[in-house]
């Protein structure tokens, strides 16, 4: 196997991986929709199938393009390096006091900077998916769909092969 076949076959790896954990987290937040209070819709029409993977893949491409934008706000806008921000980052969710991480007051006001300028790009994608969501799927199939793949092994294989014929054209 040559070496863009390895990386192609490393990326549909990812790619898969990628929407598992996505689906997994937004089921999270599904779950206040209390699956014991519903019963979990399976029966999807191949349409309804094919518009959830479509709307999968454009929305993460809308979040890879900012991600890129969110490693631009950190290394290049703010000037920090993604090294020292990540150890700042880490020092802030484990609470510990400024005084005790150790970095400049120069480091702290570009961290604080790209920071803010990253929740957001955070802010405007989730906004953009959720309007992409609404617009080619409906909010409700498609989480019903997500809820469905992860209670349901044979369409989770279904929407998984979907996925990878689709991502497999694209490439």
């Amino acid at each position: 196997m040559t070496n863009l076949k390895k990386e192609i076959a490393g990326m549909k790896i990812k790619f898969l991986l990628s929407l598992a954990a996505a689906l997994f987290m937004s089921g999270a937040a599904m779950a206040q929709v209390s699956a014991e209070q519903e019963q979990i819709k399976t029966d999807f029409s191949d349409d309804e199938l094919e518009q959830f993977v479509d709307v999968y893949i454009k929305a993460n491409e809308i979040r890879m393009e900012n991600e890129t934008v969110m490693m631009q706000a950190i290394e290049e806008e703010e000037n920090i390096d993604l090294a020292k921000f990540n150890e700042i980052l880490m020092a802030r969710q484990q609470q510990q006091n400024i005084s005790e991480i150790d970095a400049t007051a120069e480091e702290m006001a570009a961290f604080n900077k790209a920071a803010q300028k990253i929740m957001e790009v955070q802010q405007e994608a989730q906004k953009e998916i959720s309007q992409l969501i609404e617009e080619e799927i409906g909010q409700q199939t498609y989480q019903q769909i997500g809820m469905a793949y992860q209670q349901d092994p044979e369409l989770q294989q279904e929407i998984n092969q979907l996925l990878e014929e689709k991502v497999g054209k694209q490439e």
